[in-house]
């Protein structure tokens, strides 16, 4: 198989590899089971990023000093855990690289109903040539005759007659990695990684508040440096303004508008909310300037319990003409008669 072969190619060979080579259709054939076993072993680790990462860089020995897979368990523990038993014990903690932290502009609409938001992420990704190795091919990563693949090597100083003091420093020859590479990957110049892009799918919540963060672990840019993770992506919600609508915390406010008459003698108004739904709203009283009304569960959803709402605050404000004729001033002034407070026109 090609090294850098794609996971659906990966897939497909090894169905075809382990159909070939079930112990059930080679009875008799001793070597049918090995051949099964290693089969299942070698997909176990090209299917998984992170083994074939270190595969290709450190080769099998790789694998037995802290990648999992390959420890001393043998081909059937690796089978096991391939289909779900044990896990990958007796790996280090990675270093781990800067997160990468990004806003996401989301409308009130999208944070009411909730919305799936497709964007494209630019990063470091590991090269699909050499597989993040940084060499033409496998056979061009060699173990370093300096320290002998430990990437350490011991030094020794003179401190004083018949006083010397031994120290452990990083291997000054291939700089810790233990592999030395004699012949560098055409794509990536060696450095193990390309620029790339990331299609990531952004689930938004109904009722997430502004700057809530979504993570994404450990999807920033794959280092150079391959003992040191990816840092994670972090994306924080920044809610873009709304024509009708303002936001305090699941509590919604608007201001509508009523002419002279409506705030008079009553009203019935409707209006569509985020969601399309159709909200009225009734006065039968004298309706004042800025009198806020308040209309329960018309808010926003609750982030934790999205069938619970907030309350909607509306104001309103009313819309006094700007001159009246004769007539008008007449005849409203007749209507007024009698109200107290009135003022005459």
């Amino acid at each position: 198989m090609q090294q850098d072969a794609t996971n659906p190619q990966i897939r497909k060979s090894y169905r075809k590899l382990a159909k070939q080579w079930h112990p059930d259709r080679n009875q008799g054939n001793p070597d049918a089971t090995k051949m099964f076993q290693a089969i299942a072993e070698a997909y176990e680790v090209l299917s998984d990023e992170e083994k074939r990462q270190v595969y290709d860089v450190h080769g099998k020995e790789g694998l037995k000093e802290g990648g999992g897979g390959g420890g001393g368990g043998g081909f059937g523990d690796m089978f096991s855990s391939f289909f779900g038993g044990g896990g990958r014990g007796g790996r280090q903690q990675q270093k781990k690289a800067p997160n990468v932290e990004l806003n996401l502009e989301v409308t009130l609409k999208e944070l009411y109903t909730g919305a799936e938001i497709e964007v494209e992420l630019s990063k470091q990704v590991v090269c699909t040539k050499c597989r993040g190795s940084g060499a033409k091919s496998p056979d061009h990563v060699k173990k370093c005759k300096r320290c002998k693949g430990k990437g350490v090597v011991i030094v020794q100083h003179q401190l004083g007659p018949g006083f010397v003091q031994q120290m452990q420093q990083e291997c000054d020859v291939c700089g810790g990695k233990g592999k030395i590479v004699k012949s560098k990957c055409a794509v990536c110049g060696g450095k193990r990684v390309v620029h790339g892009t990331d299609d990531v799918t952004i689930v938004v919540e109904q009722g997430m508040a502004d700057g809530h963060r979504i993570t994404f672990n450990r999807a920033g840019d794959q280092m150079e440096d391959i003992d040191v993770a990816p840092g994670d992506v972090v994306y924080t919600v920044r809610t873009s303004a709304h024509k009708r609508f303002t936001r305090r915390g699941n509590d919604l406010y608007m201001i509508m508008p009523i002419t002279l008459n409506e705030a008079i003698v009553g009203f019935s108004k409707t209006f569509k909310h985020l969601d399309a739904h159709v909200v009225t709203l009734k006065r039968s009283k004298v309706t004042q300037p800025n009198f806020v009304q308040k209309v329960e569960r018309e808010g926003m959803p609750h982030h934790e319990f999205a069938s619970e709402h907030g309350d909607l605050y509306v104001t309103y404000t009313v819309i006094i003409p700007t001159k009246l004729s004769s007539t008008q001033k007449g005849d409203l002034s007749k209507i007024l008669a009698g109200i107290p407070g009135h003022t005459e026109l």
